[in-house]
């Protein structure tokens, strides 16, 4: 009994998919302000299912077809005339329409996150008449900023790579969202370096990134150096067994955590054993979602 009152406070029961909110999220649209839908639903206590993620409508061109190249070339100082190709003052990840420099991508890719930021959207379409960015040149302006919302923006790997150099001059984050990017396991790699960076983050949303046990693993190494983090989703990301007993190794050693999303995953009994081993240890933790885990009764016991 003394073990189980150190239990979450709130732990929400299993239910089907086909209960959750049909919703959908993308970022934000010019002169919008930021995922203001979502927030609202978040703070109802609703989350999103992996189907209402629809990426569609803003795939990136195949890897394979994407020419890979040390140098610009006048085929893209073309393409910075395009308007159409440029979409400026958006906060996706861009479309690439024909395969271009490395050097054009990544400019492309840290410009939408400058777009994201309120008070730098004008910086962000600014300079177009030079491919590569000096982020060095922003720093005054971003040492300041506290939240950065890139939720279902198409960024994926590639663009976890690309936007990595922005972080550092980020020292005063607290708040980092980025749902349903589809980033994987490789992703994973690239934002854990993010995450070495930002030791003042409080909330940290990874929700429908297809992260996996492997992507679990790099980023529970990161989150160690991140003292001060609160909130955790990590709902749709197809975690199972090894991703949970990881993931309960962390929390034994997280007690500013305050809330964990796991909701949407394959962690079943065995998972939901390691989870509950480590709560009953974890004194902090006040809710957490697992719903749609595959969690039967002897899984339950550890987690009642």
């Amino acid at each position: 009994e003394d073990a189980l009152s150190c239990l979450p406070q709130s732990v929400e029961a299993d239910y089907p998919l086909s209960d959750m909110p049909e919703t959908g999220c993308h970022g934000r649209a010019r002169g919008t302000a930021p995922c203001a839908a979502t927030h609202a639903e978040e703070s109802r206590g609703r989350h999103l299912g992996e189907e209402d993620v629809s990426m569609a409508d803003i795939s990136c061109s195949d890897e394979e077809s994407v020419r890979k190249m040390d140098m610009s070339s006048d085929d893209d100082l073309a393409l910075l005339e395009d308007e159409e190709f440029w979409c400026s003052r958006c906060t996706c990840a861009p479309k690439f329409k024909e395969p271009i420099s490395d050097v054009l991508k990544k400019s492309h890719y840290q410009r939408a996150v400058l777009a994201s930021i309120f008070g730098l959207e004008e910086d962000a379409d600014g300079g177009r008449e030079g491919l590569s960015l000096d982020i060095s040149e922003y720093a005054e302006k971003l040492r300041p900023v506290q939240r950065i919302d890139l939720g279902c923006a198409n960024y994926m790997a590639e663009g976890m790579m690309y936007i990595r150099d922005l972080f550092p001059y980020m020292p005063a984050l607290v708040h980092l969202d980025v749902r349903g990017n589809k980033i994987g396991p490789d992703g994973c790699r690239h934002l854990s370096d993010i995450l070495r960076h930002l030791v003042n983050l409080e909330f940290l949303s990874i929700f429908n990134n297809q992260v996996c046990d492997a992507g679990l693993m790099l980023l529970t190494d990161a989150l160690h150096n991140v003292k001060s983090l609160k909130t955790l989703e990590l709902g749709g990301n197809n975690i199972r067994s090894c991703g949970a007993e990881r993931l309960g190794e962390y929390l034994t050693h997280k007690p500013t955590l305050v809330s964990l999303e796991m909701g949407c995953n394959h962690v079943g009994n065995e998972g939901a054993t390691s989870l509950g081993r480590a709560l009953a240890l974890n004194t902090c933790l006040q809710h957490l979602r697992i719903c749609n885990n595959n969690i039967g009764s002897e899984g339950s016991v550890f987690l009642a």
